[in-house]
């Protein structure tokens, strides 16, 4: 990994605040101002989920999802300390896919790019980019929180 692959290097952002390579790393793992991508929430992915079900519903489901959030955060934390590649790979996927879900994008495509790098068994790799999902879970949970507590409007008729 060169200093234009690694994710922690502010460099890889763009002066516009536009990510290089489609991953950037928020506030303590940068120097200087973060980078942060403009996809850290997908509004269409919510209101596909309110169309879906109600705008009740998506508030509690997530609910759920910053809790199941949460918990594979420690699960990731643990496989990174006992470098357990097939942990991270299971944990992350399921994470991303979970994201991908709640409109949580820009965790999704972490998490794709690090289960990628567990997939092509370039471990070193995908364990320093897991190193930042605290910081990227954190930033992402944010800003779907803030959304949510905007609220949600159904779209169905009454």
């Amino acid at each position: 990994m060169n200093s234009t692959d690694n994710p922690l290097n502010p460099d890889s952002c763009a002066n516009n605040g536009e990510p290089l390579d489609g991953v950037t790393i928020p506030m303590e793992h940068m120097a200087g101002e973060p980078c942060l991508p403009n996809n850290i929430v997908l509004e269409s992915t919510l209101e596909q989920l309110v169309k879906d079900t109600s705008a009740q519903l998506v508030t509690e489901l997530i609910g759920f999802y910053l809790e199941d959030t949460r918990a594979r955060l420690l699960i990731i934390e643990l496989a990174l300390k006992q470098r357990d590649r097939e942990t991270l790979e299971f944990e992350v996927h399921t994470l991303g896919s979970t994201a991908a879900a709640h409109g949580n994008q820009w965790l999704c495509d972490v998490c794709r790019d690090i289960e990628a790098k567990c997939l092509s068994h370039h471990t070193e790799e995908a364990m320093a980019l897991a190193q930042a999902l605290p910081g990227i879970v954190e930033v992402s949970l944010d800003k779907l929180t803030q959304r949510a507590a905007a609220g949600f409007r159904d779209t169905h008729p009454t």
